[in-house]
C-alpha cells in the first residue's frame, strides 16, 4: 500500500512539473483565442461537473485538458484524482 502512495505522488509530482513547463510555454505563446486558464475555463467546468456526477475517468480527461491549456486549478484536481486513486478505478481489478 505504502508504494502505491509514493507511485501516485511519483506521478502527480511528475505531471505537476510537466504542467509548469506547459504553462511558461503557453505564457509566452497564447493567443486571443485561447481558453481563459481560471474557473471560466469550459474544460474546467466540464471536468467538475463530471466529478460532481461522480464520472471520476471524464473528470480526469476534462482537468488533464484544462491543466494542458494552464489551468493551475485543474492541475489541483489532477492531483487530487491521483491522490485518492479515484482515476485508478478499474485498473486494479486486471
Amino acid at each position: 500500500m505504502k508504494l502505491r502512495h509514493f507511485i501516485l505522488l511519483f506521478v502527480s509530482l511528475i505531471l505537476a512539473l510537466d504542467a509548469s513547463v506547459v504553462i511558461a510555454q503557453s505564457t509566452t505563446t497564447q493567443s486571443a483565442t485561447t481558453q481563459p486558464a481560471g474557473p471560466d475555463n469550459v474544460d474546467y467546468q466540464l471536468g467538475k461537473h463530471a466529478y460532481k456526477e461522480k464520472n471520476y475517468q471524464q473528470a480526469f480527461v476534462y482537468y488533464q485538458k484544462a491543466a494542458m491549456e494552464g489551468n493551475t486549478t485543474a492541475m489541483a484536481e489532477l492531483g487530487d484524482l491521483y491522490i485518492t486513486g479515484f482515476v485508478l478505478d478499474g485498473f486494479d481489478d486486471g
